[in-house]
């Protein structure tokens, strides 16, 4: 069992605090960046859709239900949901997880530009999660929206190895 969160797109979905806090998001969040070097990247791009959402849902607990997300994840600060539609409906994307800073997902290379430019210093080079699921055009896209050009590290495998071994909080709740 790769994922601890809700596989069904039905039902209830909400973040609970008390089944799994934040900090647990926290934690799951420095243990990836904890085996990834500081060269590789200062922040992560993490895609999720309907069908393919593991790594969103462990470091976010967000679940996309009908069209793609994103996530950019620092690794020093407050990671960004980008959810598709509009900012109407932001109020219900809140329930879904701990995190709290959410934008709208227009283009993914254009989110990734506007990140990079809103943290200049800090975002160096990236890694990606979750992305090969991606339509090859977005992909293409994607990659060529990190600074200077700078091919980022695809880490999904790293995060899936983390996945894999159940945390405490994780065994508590099966």
């Amino acid at each position: 069992m790769l994922n601890m969160h809700s596989l069904l797109l039905v039902g209830p979905y909400d973040w609970d605090p008390e089944v799994m806090p934040r900090a647990e998001f926290e934690e799951r969040i420095r243990a990836f960046w904890a085996r990834i070097p500081e060269s590789a990247g200062s922040f992560a791009v993490v895609y999720g859709d309907s069908r393919h959402h593991a790594e969103m849902a462990y470091l976010t607990h967000f679940v996309p239900k009908v069209r793609s997300a994103m996530a950019i994840v620092p690794r020093a600060g407050e990671p960004v949901l980008l959810l598709p539609g509009s900012r109407n409906s932001f109020s219900s994307a809140e329930r879904l997880s701990c995190f709290k800073n959410l934008d709208l997902l227009t283009d993914p290379a254009k989110a990734i530009d506007k990140w990079v430019a809103d943290h200049p210093g800090t975002a160096r080079r990236g890694v990606l999660l979750g992305t090969a699921t991606m339509r090859q055009q977005q992909y293409q896209q994607l990659l060529a929206a990190f600074p200077d050009n700078a091919a980022p590290l695809e880490a999904s495998h790293t995060l899936q190895l983390l996945m894999r071994v159940k945390r405490p909080r994780e065994l508590a709740a099966i």
